[in-house]
C-alpha cells in the first residue's frame, strides 16, 4: 500500500471516528427526534457560530446538523422530564451519535450539565420565516413544472403501436413428419437448471463530505485549512493528498454527514462565508467504518 493510500485511509478513519447521529424525522413544526444531547461552554464562548452570531454560553441556544438555522426547538430531558426552548444558531455536534449540542445555560436548565450527556427528545416548535418562504417557493415551482409536463403529455397524440411481427423462434416451416416447436422440451427429457453466477459484493457505508478546495500548493492548502478551523472549530476538517495526471492535488474535506441534504445545507453555510465547495460521497467497506468507530 502506497503512502497516498495510507494517508487516505487514515483520513477516512478520522472522519468515521466521529460516529453517526440518528437522522431527524423532518423539518416541520411538531416533528420530534430522540437521542443523546451534549453541551459546550467556555471553550467556544465569544467565538462565531455557523449562523454568524457570536456564541454566548449564558444564552439558550444550540447546535444541530439538519434543522434550519434560526429554528426553535423544545428539548426535554427524558430522565427528569424538564424542558427548555432553545434557538438553533450553530452546526454540530460532530462527535459520537449525538443529535444536539446545547449551550451551557440550556444544559444547566434541564440539569445535565454535570453529567455531560443526556437522553433527550427534541421537538420543533418554530421554523424561520425565510426558510418557510423559500420552501414554499420551491414547492410552487416544482408543482408548476409538473403541471406543464402533464399538459404537454395530454396534448401529444398517442402513437399507434405497430402490429407485432412473429419472432424467428415462432416461425415453423412446412416439413414432412411431425412439427416440433423448438422452444418445447419433449416429454421425458431431463432439463438442467441454469443458475447465473453470483458476484459477491462488499457492503458499503456511505457518508457525505464537503470538498472545500483543491490546491496544487501544499502551503496554500494548509493556510486555508487553518482559516476554516478557526471559523468552524467543531467541524472535522481533513487535508487529503491525491495524484491527478501525475500532479499532486491537496483537497480539503470538511464535515461528515449522513444525508446529502444536511451536507448541502452545510455547503450553503460555507458559501455565505465565502468558501465555495461541492458535496462528495465517500464509500468505504462497512468493516472499516465499524472498526474505526470503536
Amino acid at each position: 500500500m502506497g503512502i497516498q493510500k495510507i494517508y487516505y485511509a487514515l483520513t477516512v478513519l478520522f472522519i468515521f471516528s466521529f460516529g453517526f447521529a440518528p437522522i431527524a424525522s423532518g423539518q416541520e413544526v411538531g416533528d420530534t427526534q430522540n437521542g443523546v444531547a451534549s453541551w459546550y461552554g467556555a471553550q467556544y464562548h465569544g467565538k462565531r457560530t455557523s449562523s454568524g452570531e457570536v456564541y454566548n454560553r449564558h444564552k439558550l441556544t444550540a447546535a444541530h446538523n439538519e434543522l434550519p438555522l434560526g429554528s426553535k426547538v423544545k428539548v426535554t430531558n427524558v430522565a427528569t422530564g424538564e424542558s427548555v426552548i432553545v434557538k438553533i444558531n450553530d452546526r454540530g455536534p460532530f462527535r459520537g451519535a449525538r443529535i444536539i449540542d446545547l449551550s451551557e445555560a440550556a444544559a444547566r436548565k434541564i440539569h445535565y450539565r454535570k453529567h455531560g450527556l443526556a437522553e433527550v427528545t427534541v421537538e420543533v416548535v418554530d421554523l424561520p420565516d425565510a426558510f418557510l418562504a423559500s420552501r414554499a417557493k420551491a414547492k410552487a415551482a416544482a408543482e408548476a413544472e409538473q403541471a406543464e409536463k402533464t399538459a404537454t403529455a395530454l396534448a401529444t397524440p398517442a402513437i399507434e403501436a405497430a402490429p407485432e411481427t412473429p419472432s424467428a423462434s415462432t416461425v415453423v416451416t412446412e416439413q414432412a413428419g411431425p412439427v416440433v416447436n423448438p422452444t418445447e422440451t419433449p416429454a421425458g427429457t431431463p432439463t438442467a437448471s441454469v443458475i447465473a453466477p453470483v458476484t459477491p459484493t462488499l457492503s458499503q457505508t456511505h457518508l457525505f463530505v464537503i470538498q472545500a478546495g483543491a490546491y496544487g500548493n501544499l502551503s496554500n492548502a494548509q493556510a486555508q485549512v487553518e482559516k476554516m478551523r478557526r471559523m468552524y472549530q467543531k467541524m472535522p476538517i481533513a487535508l487529503v493528498e491525491e495524484t491527478v495526471n501525475g500532479q499532486k492535488v491537496h483537497r480539503i474535506l470538511a464535515g461528515r454527514f449522513v444525508t446529502k441534504a444536511t451536507a448541502e445545507q452545510a455547503r450553503k453555510d460555507l458559501g455565505k462565508k465565502g468558501i465555495q465547495g461541492l458535496v462528495r460521497t465517500m464509500a468505504e467497506p462497512a468493516a472499516l467504518a465499524s472498526s474505526a468507530a470503536l
